[in-house]
């Protein structure tokens, strides 16, 4: 009945609303009278299309409803304006009326003019209904093949030579960008209108501008904005507060039907909260200004939660379990599309707006959980899949920063919070033009037309628009050829010029000298004095790391010998920037040696040193795995500390100078070095485990004619902020460990989570885990969202480290599992007796649960940096030095933001940064930037490009999943090898004759591969960077101007058995003799 289907609608229209966040679509357009729509010119008809494009054995055909304008085509016209629809139904009323850009725009052309509805929306039902099975066939790749057959079939109808533009706004905007580039023959050019070509997962840089539009507004609009978040994330912590908000807003359910609310439930209420705000924000319909003088008409003593109110649909209902049943029915609905552009985000774009900004006028209220949960629970869909999902569909259609089409107008405004997502500079060729529309909101260029008798217009919109109609009449009758497509190159994996293996290092090597250490302060194994009682080198939340960050040292019982000729330490005279030319100053970096097994024109093994202290544990004790392969292969040692870290300081407290690139170069010059004044001719091979083992395979990317070949284990080559995926790894070994364990685990972080939700809960927390602060059962006292992070992030911690550093026999996993096996105690109980444990736990430290004074102890660490002072030791100044690392180039951040886990949804990306701003000034956007400066600098996994590598990893080290698994498009000569069962570095340690045959097998194939590097070839002449490659049944030769070598490699499965391939280069210790010589002749 017509009842029903009314109160469906409504029902459906209520789920949406609690959804804000995920509409995206362009409102539309206003109604024509009925008697403009009758004239014969007007009209709707349909297109036979294939159901998929990409696959000629389905013969299955649908039709695709489209609108058509005839009104101002002539005889003698050719030209066709295409306006695409999107992510909702259309209508006739969006191509009818002059009072619109593009229809002007068809006027003056004298153009044909189409509105094409998108698959699956609307009347355009590609399938019977909306299985997921069935939606499939819904993606930007089938609709882009759409819109060619579309404009195909037009044109046979046509006859004669068709000039078609293509008009889209927000998704399809991208759309118009896309098929301009897929289908350049068809299509003569786009307009992009507030497009979002690139896919992006944590879209934080939604709410970001939303905050700053409302920000540069000011006044009592933003503080009433602020005071109304920050009041509410309160009063949902007691039972009391939760009634108030369940009266204010008419909540229904209301907040006491809830046993636990969730936060995913927490979640829906803010999404209402912030809606108003991002509508306008996005369509400045209302406007900020009319917006604002509602939001604050009753003044500033106002309670400002009854001032949200005002902005508030008359009833909410936040229940996420209740939308999920909703968004589950598979039947077509013209109304509501929820369900399909749900899917749309989940299976290509992500668009998940967060709060994963740092600070915020929204605080900690948006995490992408609630996103993530609704692609799992509708579509099978979980974290790891949506992040693959959204890199195929930037690699399908080049993102923002490859686009590679012509003739496309990229335009957005400035206050469109979509805007962060489109192109905004970087044209990759001249057809290509941006346009900035100052204060400009969602689609605004393509909407009301300057040149209508009672429109508005800025000069800004008008130039914008007049440049537009000049750019479409040149596509039409073009002044200057356009190529259909451009050809992007760029640098990625390739190191900055700066560095020429012909000159000779112009720093003396120290040697002994006793000036070697002026730079260094005396060190004390002793705390910086605290008031109370709680141990915060504990670890490092923030990066997830205890006091040897990522890779302990070898156990070695000898106390620290005297140096000798064969072994000890000494010290290199280094540049502190190595990128400027001009630069002068100096510092002295350690290094070790061990010259035992080698000789002077033998083989040279360099261990890189990682973010923390070094000691000669690694060159002396001759049971570690590198120097067992030195002993085979008659290799000298040699151990470089990091820069800044232990005693390698700059004597500065600038940070600048720490990055890996500075590393890389120090690690050149070191090698250099060596060869010049040491006259160590022959090859180099370097070592690392953990972020050294990244820098070994990037040295060798970097330095091929220094570096022979790398060994890089449990290297997490991948930068990437949000790192969610340690915690899924994490999961996983518990789950395969014991169910039991991971399900009590489970139960124990829920009931904490729900003790947090009232003051007698949070007593009972900081009884039975002794926190610093207190918490107490005050009714007053509320805990702020980064100090629920803080606890949170401190438990779950006690996992990680035993994950990290399982021992090989899993005991150490076995031993913390055990505390849940025990049925006498409760679940929490058994968190709690781990917790207290010695050596798994925080034994008597009381956890520390402020953010703030976690943060004030990395702040106070920068300062002493420079090595002035002795209040922190080296091992504890490894704490700021790698954060800042972390901040500036990695991310890494080990959050819980992929749906419901083990540990529940505690700890988004946004703890992190926000310490990233409070400590050093660096906020999301810079963070994101450094991350993905360090991926094309190095390539990161996709396009990591060299050869002569091995790069182990244990499939049970959350590290491994950012390192380089399998073999893909990589070089033979790369060598992948998962290690079933072990957890970081193992490869590295000493063999045992306990340990698993997959690691054993995995050593020998490390060496093996040394061994070919190392073997003697026939000589191979070299001129140039081209490769050319000869096969026949068992070797394959390659000419190249690296270092010669045959290669072992190892299939990417579990049990790492080797599988032989030769290759052959040129010699390095050639090229190290030509360059000594040549020096010599210098000299």
């Amino acid at each position: 009945s017509a009842m029903r289907w009314l109160l469906a609608v409504v029902a459906l229209a209520t789920v949406a609303s609690a959804l804000p966040r995920l509409i995206t679509r362009r409102r539309t357009a206003d109604k024509i009278d009925p008697a403009i729509l009758a004239n014969a010119k007007y009209g709707s008809a349909n297109v036979t299309q294939q159901q998929d494009h990409f696959d000629s054995s389905n013969k299955k055909t649908w039709n695709q409803r489209y609108f058509f304008n005839h009104d101002y085509v002539k005889a003698d016209s050719n030209v066709n304006i295409l306006y695409l629809g999107g992510e909702g139904w259309d209508t006739e009323s969006a191509i009818v009326g002059e009072e619109y850009s593009y229809v002007y725009y068809a006027k003056q052309l004298n153009a044909d003019i189409f509105n094409l509805e998108h698959r699956y929306y609307g009347e355009s039902r590609p399938t019977d209904d909306l299985s997921v099975e069935n939606l499939k066939y819904l993606s930007s790749q089938q609709a882009v093949e759409d819109i060619a057959e579309f404009i195909r079939q037009r044109n046979q109808e046509k006859g004669g030579e068709q000039k078609w533009i293509i008009i889209g706004g927000s998704y399809a905007g991208a759309l118009s960008a896309w098929a301009r580039f897929a289908h350049p023959e068809l299509i003569a050019g786009s307009i992009a209108s507030s497009g979002p070509v690139l896919a992006q997962m944590d879209f934080y840089g939604y709410l970001e501008t939303v905050d700053n539009d409302f920000k540069n507004y000011g006044g009592l609009c933003y503080k009433q904005l602020k005071d109304g978040i920050d009041l509410a994330q309160k009063l949902l912590q007691s039972a009391e507060g939760r009634q108030t908000l369940t009266d204010i807003f008419k909540i229904t359910p209301p907040l006491s039907y809830y046993d636990v609310l969730s936060p995913l439930d927490i979640d829906n209420f803010f999404g209402y909260l912030t809606n108003p705000f991002e509508g306008t924000a996005q369509y400045n319909s209302p406007t900020i200004d009319q917006l604002c003088k509602k939001f604050t008409a009753n003044g500033p003593d106002y309670d400002p939660l009854k001032a949200f109110k005002l902005l508030m649909p008359p009833r909410m209902d936040i229940n996420f379990t209740a939308g999920i049943e909703q968004l589950s029915s598979t039947k077509y609905n013209i109304v509501d599309s929820t369900r399909l552009w749900i899917y749309q985000t989940c299976a290509e774009f992500g668009y998940f707006q967060t709060t994963n900004k740092g600070d915020n006028v929204f605080g900690q209220t948006e995490s992408l959980n609630s996103f993530i949960e609704y692609c799992e629970q509708l579509f099978g869909m979980n974290a790891d899949q949506v992040q693959k999902n959204i890199d195929a569909t930037n690699a399908y259609w080049g993102e923002r920063d490859y686009y590679a089409g012509t003739n496309v107008i990229f335009s957005h405004g400035t206050q469109d919070p979509w805007s962060f997502l489109t192109k905004k500079s970087d044209p990759k060729h001249w057809s290509v033009v941006i346009v900035e529309v100052d204060g400009g909101s969602h689609c605004q260029d393509i909407g009301a037309s300057c040149f209508y008798p009672t429109v508005k217009c800025t000069d800004n919109m008008r130039q914008i628009q007049t440049l537009t109609l000049e750019n479409m009449q040149r596509w039409i009758n073009p002044v200057f050829p356009v190529p259909d497509r451009v050809d992007i190159t760029d640098n990625v994996g390739k190191r900055p010029q700066f560095f020429d293996p012909t000159v000779s290092p112009s720093m003396p090597t120290n040697s002994n000298s006793p000036d070697a250490t002026k730079l260094r302060a005396e060190r004390t194994a002793e705390l910086k004095k605290m008031s109370k009682k709680f141990d915060l080198k504990k670890r490092n939340k923030f990066t997830g790391k205890g006091d040897y960050v990522l890779l302990p040292p070898p156990v070695f019982d000898s106390m620290e010998q005297l140096d000798t000729e064969t072994q000890g330490k000494d010290w290199i005279e280094q540049t502190w920037d190595h990128f400027n030319v001009n630069e002068e100053r100096t510092f002295k970096q350690k290094w070790y040696f061990n010259y035992k097994f080698g000789s002077a024109d033998g083989p040279n093994f360099l261990m890189i040193g990682g973010e923390g202290p070094e000691s000669g544990s690694w060159t002396r004790n001759e049971d570690v795995a590198w120097m067992t392969y030195a002993k085979a292969v008659g290799a000298n040692v040699f151990l470089l500390e990091h820069r800044y870290y232990g005693e390698s300081k700059l004597g500065t407290n600038d940070l600048q100078y720490l990055t890996s690139s500075q590393m890389l170069y120090d690690v050149a010059t070191f090698i250099r070095t060596r060869q010049v004044r040491d006259n160590r001719t022959g090859p180099w091979i370097t070592f690392g485990g953990s972020y050294p083992g990244a820098l070994a395979a990037w040295s060798r990317e970097w330095f091929p004619e220094l570096i022979l070949g790398a060994v890089g284990s449990s290297g997490p080559v991948l930068a990437k902020a949000d790192f969610y995926e340690y915690l899924e790894v994490v999961e996983d070994v518990i789950m395969k460990q014991s169910q039991k364990c991971y399900d009590r685990t489970t139960e124990a972080f829920q009931d904490l989570h729900k003790l947090t939700l009232d003051p007698e809960g949070r007593a009972t927390i900081q009884e039975k885990f002794n926190l610093y602060p207190k918490w107490t059962s005050d009714p007053k006292e509320t805990i702020d969202a980064l100090d629920m992070n803080e606890l949170f992030g401190a438990l779950y911690g006690m996992y990680q480290d035993v994950v990290q550093y399982n021992d090989l026999d899993w005991s150490d996993v076995i031993y913390i599992c055990s505390f849940f096996e025990n049925d006498t105690m409760s679940s929490l109980d058994s968190l709690s007796a781990l917790r207290m444990d010695d050596d798994y736990g925080y034994g008597d430290d009381a956890i520390l649960s402020s953010y703030q004074m976690d943060v004030q102890y990395l702040i106070d660490m920068k300062g002493f940096v420079d090595g002035h002072d002795k209040t922190f030791t080296d091992g504890q100044l490894s704490s700021i030095l790698w954060t800042w690392q972390t901040c500036n180039e990695f991310g890494y951040y080990q959050s819980t933001d992929y749906g419901q886990g083990i540990f529940g949804t505690p700890v988004p990306i946004n703890f992190d940064i926000t310490m990233c701003e409070q400590v050093f000034g660096v906020g999301r956007d810079r963070v994101d930037s450094g991350v993905s400066r360090t991926n094309y600098q190095y390539g990161g996994r996709s396009r990591y490009n060299t050869t002569n590598v091995v790069l182990p990893n244990g499939d049970a080290d959350p590290w491994h999943a950012l390192g380089i698994t399998e073999q893909g498009n990589l070089d033979k000569s790369v060598v992948p090898i998962l290690i079933k069962g072990t957890s970081h570095c193992a490869d590295m340690y000493q063999a045992d004759p306990a340990d698993p045959p997959e690691l054993t097998a995995a050593r020998k194939t490390i060496l093996e591969n040394i061994q070919k590097w190392l073997a003697p070839t026939p000589e191979t002449t070299t001129t140039t960077s081209t490769t050319t490659t000869t096969s026949t049944s068992t070797t394959t030769s390659t000419t190249t101007t690296t270092s010669t070598s045959t290669t072992t490699t190892t299939t990417t499965t579990t049990t790492a058995q080797p599988t032989t391939t030769s290759i052959a280069t040129a010699s390095s210790s050639v090229l190290a003799a030509i360059a000594l010589l040549c020096f010599n002749m210098m000299l």
